[in-house]
């Protein structure tokens, strides 16, 4: 199947089942919880990822949607694992996560990616990257199951593989590891 036929299948399925996925779309437990913290891991970096890739004019269209994609999800999460913080160690976690987020999506739309503004981006990605992971290990010990160590390694993994995609694309622009990791 062509990619472009995928798209069109994926984009019918999600129109004709949208209800039923908004209807569960909340955080119901803890192991959920974990799953949606890491993955607010991996798009701190998927950010960074496609406005570099935007910046570049590399596949500028597939990472608008990316873009796009990422604040959209990243988004639905805070709102949901906000509602879902159950001790007041979790609150302040997610209400700092809230204050850096809306920083990161000021500095990822409203203007032409450029080196200076990529900087500034990584620099806010790993404030969210930082402050996401210390939500996922909260998540992860007030869960006390054996298997959410085995969620969260999961999705470290998945922002493991979205940082090396991101370090590749800056390189690629000439901002040095130094830029990329202050």
């Amino acid at each position: 199947m062509q990619r472009r036929e995928f798209m069109v299948r994926a984009s019918a399925l999600t129109c004709v089942g949208g209800a039923g996925w908004r209807a569960q779309a909340q955080v119901t437990d803890y192991a959920n919880a974990i799953n949606k913290a890491g993955r607010q891991r991996a798009l701190s970096q998927r950010l960074s990822k496609a406005s570099a890739m935007i910046g570049l004019g590399i596949e500028r269209e597939e990472a608008q949607r990316i873009l796009g994609d990422c604040m959209a999800t990243f988004d639905r999460f805070l709102v949901e694992l906000r509602a879902f913080a159950r001790t007041a160690d979790l609150r302040e976690t997610y209400d700092m996560l809230d204050k850096i987020w809306q920083q990161a999506k000021l500095a990822a739309v409203g203007s032409v990616p450029s080196k200076q503004g990529l900087v500034q981006l990584l620099s806010l990605d790993a404030q969210l990257l930082q402050t996401a992971n210390s939500g996922t290990q909260q998540f992860q010990l007030a869960s006390g199951l054996p298997a959410g160590a085995l969620v969260n390694l999961a999705g470290r993994q998945r922002m493991l593989s979205q940082r090396i995609a991101k370090f590749h694309f800056c390189r690629l622009w000439d901002v040095g590891a130094r830029e990329a990791l202050a």
